[in-house]
């Protein structure tokens, strides 16, 4: 059976010769079982929560436990621990929409042998969406504005860090987004009146263009 043994050689000795003894260690090892690795192809939009799965299984079709997996998927490389089932995940966000060949590697250890696999992974550009209430603010209020928010639709996650464009009867300003997903158009300058702000988000190679249009009252 498997495990770690000492052996204690000994010679019992003669007329002739006296006795001797050693002792040695030796690893006795069960055969290591083969084992394979299924994983489904991904389809999915840019920072929407998917995930690309592996499951691991021996040569007698028992799932393989605590065996490090290894997802490369174009340029990042990425690893996680099969759980009790065979499964290991990780998560596609933050990964450039594009269609990759995956590889998914398992190395082997002690017990088992590696295997291999590969899968399709499409991450295609997320819609988004502008959320902007229509308001009424005080038109002698220097700290009038309004807010409007920038999300991934699928995974309604806030889009930090991007441009965003009002136009509001013709005269437009560009501000970028914060950590919310939030611009903060200031109405201080605009005079008694109802006014339609059109707000365009115009995309960039994750995302997808949106736009909305909101009225506000300067009373």
């Amino acid at each position: 059976r498997s495990g770690t043994y000492t052996a204690i050689i000994t010679y019992a000795g003669n007329t002739k010769y006296n006795p001797a003894s050693t002792n040695i260690t030796f690893d006795a090892k069960a055969d290591t079982l083969n084992t394979t690795l299924t994983v489904d192809n991904v389809t999915t939009t840019y920072n929407s929560g998917a995930n690309i799965k592996a499951t691991l299984k021996d040569e007698n079709s028992n799932a393989v436990s605590d065996a490090e997996i290894t997802f490369k998927i174009g340029s990042t490389t990425l690893t996680a621990i099969t759980d009790a089932e065979g499964v290991a995940a990780v998560s596609v966000d933050g990964i450039n929409p594009n269609t990759y060949n995956a590889n998914i590697v398992f190395s082997g250890n002690d017990d088992y042998n590696g295997a291999t696999s590969t899968a399709t992974v499409t991450i295609s550009k997320a819609d988004t969406t502008i959320d902007a209430p229509d308001t009424s603010v005080a038109y002698t209020d220097k700290n009038g504005a309004f807010i409007a928010t920038l999300i991934n639709y699928e995974s309604s996650k806030a889009i930090s860090g991007v441009t965003v464009v009002v136009n509001i009867n013709g005269t437009k300003q560009s501000l970028k987004t914060d950590s919310n997903g939030q611009i903060k158009v200031s109405t201080a300058e605009w005079a008694l009146g109802n006014y339609t702000a059109v707000i365009t988000y115009a995309g960039n190679t994750k995302y997808n263009p949106a736009s909305t249009n909101i009225t506000f009252d300067a009373k």
